[in-house]
């Protein structure tokens, strides 16, 4: 069996097996076979594991094709700092179109940063009456638009952990949350990002759960939403330094493999390894 073997196999969905081959190359000293599988984890999805394999790239002949790789992995969860540090002493054309692209991110993030204050505010206020709503009436309508706004104060806890959040991390903002108006600092009001990015997987979880009670027969949506609450655990894995779940939270994790084994994502054999023992 060959490179050529294990990238046919990652091509075909077949990541597992391909895994197999890929380490097999790796062990014998091919550095090559080592970046082909962070491609394969890169294109699964699965972040996590690609930025590991990336990282060990670093030294070798192969570090000017993974580098650009892990800056945009970077760039995805707002580190500017790391994502310009890895394309450090490159050659310009190798890295211009990712150092455009982390240029790009940090100028439209500038352009809304001092507005962030006042939309968390109404996202969680949204998010609070959305919550009171569906202990009430679980309604799939209104899961949806929760996974909407987790996802939106996820990116928006993120903004404020990167080097441009500083600027209004400690702005005070009048949040009124259950009823009850406090006034504390935005970053404070969030949380951290690793838990939001949980806690907008957990609704999309249960979006897809709910999805699957009512109507089965939706494997469009019930995929989508699997892939998506996949991606969320992938930008809480990477924010958090490699924790996957929470504490007492685990069973996030477990239904998300049930639906990747559902989907037959490639993907779908990777994730019970990653959860702690």
């Amino acid at each position: 069996m060959s490179l050529n073997d294990a990238n046919s196999l990652a091509a075909a969905g077949r990541l597992l097996q391909a895994e197999d081959l890929y380490w097999q190359e790796i062990e014998a000293g091919n550095s090559e076979a080592r970046l082909y599988l962070a491609y394969a984890f890169h294109d699964s999805g699965l972040h996590s594991l690609a930025m590991d394999h990336y990282l060990e790239l670093e030294g070798t002949n192969y570090w000017s094709s993974a580098a650009p790789q892990l800056a945009d992995l970077y760039l995805e969860i707002h580190h500017y700092k790391e994502s310009r540090a890895v394309l450090a002493g490159l050659s310009p054309e190798i890295v211009a179109g990712s150092l455009e692209a982390i240029e790009s991110v940090e100028q439209k993030t500038a352009s809304y940063i001092s507005e962030v204050p006042e939309i968390v505010e109404n996202l969680l206020l949204n998010e609070s009456q959305l919550l009171e709503h569906l202990r009430n009436n679980p309604d799939l309508k209104d899961q949806i638009q929760l996974v909407e706004i987790r996802g939106f104060l996820a990116h928006y806890a993120t903004v404020l952990q990167s080097s441009l959040g500083s600027s209004v991390a400690m702005q005070s903002s009048e949040l009124n949350v259950g009823g009850l108006s406090v006034s504390r600092d935005v970053r404070a009001a969030l949380g951290s990002a690793s838990r939001r990015w949980f806690e907008a997987a957990h609704a999309t979880v249960n979006a897809f759960t709910l999805l699957n009670q009512l109507n089965p027969g939706d494997t469009s949506n019930f995929r989508e939403l699997a892939l998506s609450a996949m991606g969320q655990l992938e930008k809480k894995f990477l924010i958090s330094g490699r924790e996957l779940t929470e504490e007492g939270e685990d069973f996030v994790v477990h239904n998300l493999i049930w639906a990747l084994n559902s989907i037959q994502a490639p993907a779908k054999d990777f994730y019970s390894h990653l959860l702690p023992d």
